[in-house]
């Protein structure tokens, strides 16, 4: 995987922080394994769904959506940049929650649901949908995100995204049955297939592609220098590669010029 920081550097696993004892983060671990098992790698194969799951896919949701806003919360804290006291209480409030229900005090986690997406690529015959930037494709299935949605002012949900994988963790949202096909259940479902989304969801995940994109754009020589030594050791590694993949697809989808508009070869 690579962050949207240091994009010329690959890491097995995304931000670390001591947050859990060593009892609890092997139960949390126990949560990833099975996840990785049965929903991510079957992802990242285009299985999208859909794909079957027990107890272990909320716990293992909530966990993610805890440490995503509770790193958010402790970098707004470093940084002195304080919320509301309204935001500061709901997000206090979802943290809570969250964690007590990952201690089993909780039979679920009430209103903070968790919501997830298995994004596949666009077809060069579908419109890229929302204005989404040319880089859409690559955003849809590489690198990882995490990040807090606000919505006047308020915060609407935490989102992690991690490869083909989106997650949201729902925190002020008003409207969930605009939601069709992506919650997670506390006992058992499936996760995959058709869904349904509020519009400005899809205005988010439009303006986090553009992020990345402009994040590639700003990137130093050094660090292009980095990834296309990599891709010239290993030409044919490369052209076997979904960063390769998906780059063509949106080659297909916008054309060359929007794709490469900045004159650089971006590999991803």
């Amino acid at each position: 995987m690579r962050d949207g920081s240091q994009m010329n550097q690959r890491a097995q696993d995304g931000i670390k922080l001591p947050l859990l004892c060593g009892n609890c983060e092997g139960t949390l671990s126990e949560w990833e394994r099975v996840f990785s098992e049965r929903i991510y790698y079957p992802c990242t194969k285009a299985r999208n769904g859909p794909l079957v799951y027990e107890e272990w896919m909320l716990k293992f949701a909530v966990s993610v959506s805890w440490r995503s806003l509770l790193w958010y919360y402790m970098e707004q804290t470093r940084r002195d940049e304080t919320e509301s006291e309204s935001e500061d209480i709901l997000l206090k409030k979802a943290l809570g929650t969250w964690r007590t229900y990952l201690m089993g005090k909780l039979p679920h986690p009430k209103s903070f649901e968790q919501h997830m997406l298995l994004m596949d690529c666009l077809e060069a015959s579908t419109p890229p949908p929302m204005g989404f930037p040319p880089n859409v494709n690559r955003f849809f299935t590489r690198g990882t995100y995490m990040g807090l949605s606000y919505s006047n002012g308020q915060p609407r949900f935490v989102f992690t995204k991690m490869g083909r994988v989106f997650l949201f963790g729902f925190i002020g949202i008003d409207k969930p049955r605009q939601w069709v096909g992506t919650k997670i259940n506390v006992r058992h479902g499936s996760i995959g297939g058709n869904v349904t989304l509020p519009t400005p969801v899809f205005h988010y995940l439009a303006d986090r592609a553009r992020e990345a994109e402009d994040r590639y754009e700003a990137m130093s020589e050094r660090q292009r220098g980095v990834i296309a030594d990599t891709i010239e050791k290993s030409p044919e590694q490369f052209a076997e590669s979904e960063t390769f993949e998906m780059m063509k697809r949106d080659i297909e989808l916008f054309g060359n010029d929007a794709v490469f508009r900045s004159g650089a070869k971006q590999p991803g």
